[in-house]
């Protein structure tokens, strides 16, 4: 060492503060190291290192069926769906957690505007979100219990904008949905597409129970209108004496149709029969809704009977 460079290796030294860290001097570990890669050069190192992993013959894999597995045709497949991964993954790798409810927490409860009626959520990662909640959700929404697992979002979708992660969107309490402007024209996953299938199919399928949603089916203008509509159109059997309750079911579709109608109990002489004929021509009811959503329920009534014979 000369000594011009020992001398300015001294002063260098003596002008350090005592417990004070140097960016130079800091030792940074690799999740620090991973976190400061732009997403560009993190998917390409992901994926290069997937498909490493992903192309090694395995110890016990027969020749043939490594052919068969490792080709240029899957590995075109691979290298797609590991690049639709790599976000998620991008997103581990910067430790973003979103929860209102633990140390350090990422999310926090912000003010409320009434003009535009939207809840600001606030976020260490993303900023403030703005959450749609109608004026007279507002207080109720306000007073849920944010210090739980259900206040923590779902359907958490992140996409990438100018290299860097961001919130495409998230659901809050199941219903109160943040979409973030810029991820209106992103291109959706094809897992995302497929997801999104398969929770359409399930809600279309599901058949719930009018008194565990948010808003139960109404037939147009009441339950008495309804009660009328039977009365009138409902032809009782020309039978003395006849009297008594018949038990029917039926499912209310997203159209309000009625749908999968069940004579549960009668009492003889076709008055099942004719239950399902008058309610096959009900008009369409108000459907019920939960989660936002339109959603089959299932519903149940009674029918009196009392023949004027």
């Amino acid at each position: 060492m000369s000594i011009h460079t020992l001398q300015n290796y001294k002063l260098k030294k003596n002008q350090l503060i005592p417990g004070k860290v140097y960016s130079k001097t800091q030792n940074i570990n690799n999740e620090q190291k991973q976190a400061l890669i732009p997403f560009s050069i993190f998917k390409n190192r992901y994926v290069d290192e997937q498909i490493f992993i992903w192309q090694k013959k395995g110890g016990f894999e027969k020749t043939s069926d490594w052919q068969t597995r490792v080709n240029e045709e899957t590995k075109n497949l691979k290298i797609e769906e590991l690049n639709e991964d790599a976000i998620l993954s991008y997103a581990k790798s910067l430790h973003v957690k979103l929860g209102f409810c633990y140390i350090g927490a990422s999310l926090s409860l912000g003010q409320y505007d009434a003009d535009k009626e939207i809840y600001i959520i606030k976020s260490k990662n993303f900023g403030d979100l703005e959450v749609p909640v109608p004026i007279d959700e507002a207080q109720q929404f306000k007073s849920k219990s944010w210090c739980s697992d259900e206040s923590n979002p779902s359907n958490v979708i992140f996409f990438i904008v100018n290299d860097q992660l961001a919130l495409a969107q998230a659901t809050f309490w199941k219903k109160y949905k943040y979409e973030n402007p810029l991820a209106k024209n992103r291109i959706k996953s094809k897992k995302e597409i497929a997801s999104e299938s398969d929770e359409k199919k399930e809600i279309e399928n599901k058949i719930y129970n009018s008194a565990g949603i948010e808003k139960e089916p109404e037939f147009k203008g009441g339950i008495k209108n309804f009660y009328k509509f039977l009365s009138k159109n409902y032809v009782t059997p020309k039978e003395e004496g006849l009297r008594g309750k018949i038990f029917v079911s039926f499912v209310i579709e997203i159209d309000g149709t009625l749908t999968d109608i069940k004579v549960i109990k009668d009492i003889g002489y076709g008055t099942g029969e004719e239950a399902i004929r008058v309610l096959s021509l009900c008009p369409k009811w108000i459907p019920g809704e939960d989660g936002g959503k339109k959603v089959r329920v299932g519903y149940s009534t009674s029918i009196n009977i009392q023949s004027s014979y």
